[in-house]
This record gives structure tokens, sequence and C-alpha cells, in this order.
């Protein structure tokens, strides 16, 4: 078995066959490579969130002494550019660098990696980790237990001197959170909840405050739905 990459897919509410980010793997992986890399998790049936999914794939790789993991969402494309360059970074043997693609909407518009709150941030899907890398900073934080998880990770990485670096390879990748406007107002709570709890843990209170302005400017002039909770959130000390 190769004991390189090991491929962690979350999918939800499909076969692992219509996922994109499988239908892809199969296009550039043997069956073998398949058999033994790739771990899926069904999370229409084994309903957990994201952090616990790649906890538990995660302590597969341990388990099995894989060296990398690669996060991906259900949706991904992954490119044969794609592969090969986390080939060539995993057969390097340098294990102190967390690598990203560059996602890029429909539209061409980049949407990863950014900076955000002053600090480069970078998407969960497609993340390139070393596995004692993140062993080191205790897994995936559980208290981020979907939403801003790949904040979290990308500033407990940098806390602990690990570069984010971008790979020079493009990703398709659509942004389910784009505008807010077509997700529940319990969904966008709990976004807001996550949000806040991100600043105060990154000590990026003031960026938050001034962020969370100037969405609730282009709300207001643009008639959001969630413009009241957008204030609230704001106002709370």
């Amino acid at each position: 078995m190769n004991k390189d990459i090991l491929y962690i897919v979350v999918i939800y509410g499909i076969a692992k066959e219509e996922s994109s980010a499988w239908q892809s793997l199969q296009q550039h992986l043997t069956k073998e490579e398949m058999t033994q890399q790739v771990y899926v998790h069904d999370n229409s049936e084994h309903n957990v969130y994201l952090a616990e999914a790649y906890n538990q794939g995660l302590a597969y790789a341990t388990q099995h002494g894989f060296r990398y993991i690669v996060l991906l969402d259900d949706d991904a494309c992954l490119t044969e550019e794609y592969i090969t360059s986390i080939r060539r970074i995993a057969a390097s043997g340098d294990t102190r660098v967390v690598w990203a693609p560059l996602l890029e909407n429909k539209d061409g518009q980049r949407l990863s990696p950014r900076h955000r709150l002053g600090m480069k941030v970078a998407f969960n899907s497609g993340l390139l980790l070393p596995v004692h890398v993140i062993r080191e900073i205790g897994g995936f934080d559980t208290d981020y237990p979907m939403d801003y998880l790949d904040y979290r990770i990308c500033y407990q990485l940098q806390q602990q001197g690990i570069k984010l670096c971008t790979l020079p390879v493009r990703m398709r990748h659509d942004l389910s959170l784009n505008d807010y406007s077509h997700i529940s107002r319990e969904r966008y709570l709990a976004l807001l909840q996550a949000e806040r709890r991100f600043a105060q843990d990154s000590h990026h209170m003031c960026r938050y405050r001034l962020l969370l302005t100037a969405r609730l400017i282009k709300w207001v002039l643009t008639g959001h739905p969630y413009v009241k909770d957008t204030y609230q959130a704001l106002m709370k000390r």
C-alpha cells in the first residue's frame, strides 16, 4: 500500500459514485489506490459534524501509517495537475508545510486562499495536510463542528509556525454560502456564532466588527433578509 496520501471525502445525501470527488479520483488513481487510499465518510449514514468526520479520517490515516491527508468536499473536481503536484510534494518529504490549491468559482473569481481577519486562510477542500502536524494541534477542533473550521485549522497551524502555501494549480469550487440569501435563518445564526467565536479566539474582534459593519451596510442597501440579525450580532458585546 502507498502510505503517502489518504484522500478523505465527506459526502452528503448521495452515493459515493455520484460524488464528483469520487469520480475525479477514479480518473487519476488506479483501482488499487482507490481501495487503499480513499476514505469516504457518508454523512447521510453516519451523521456527525465535519470536524468529527475529519477526525475519524485522521484516526484511520494514523492507524494505517499515512503521512498526509487530503480533505475533499463531495463536489470537488480534482485535476491531473493537482494530483501530480501533491504527489510530488509528498515524495519530497517536506512535512512542515500545508498546501492549498487555487479555488475559483464558475466565473473565475478567486475564492481561496485569501487573507481574512489579518491572516491567510484556505477552504478545507483540497488541503494537503501532514498527519503529524494535525495531530500536534490535537486534531480538528470540535468547538468548530462545521462553520469556520477551515479558518480555525489555518490559525492553529500558523500559530505553530506552519506555513500555508498555495499550489500553482486551479480547481473549480461552487461556494454554497456566497451571499447567505438562500440559507435558512437558523443556518445564518449558526454562521454568525462561529464567525464571532473565531474572531475572539484569534484576537481579531476589531477586524471582525469592521467586516460585519461593511456587510450590514451592503445588506441595508440591497434589502437583504438578515439585516436585523447582522445588526444584533454587531451590537453584541
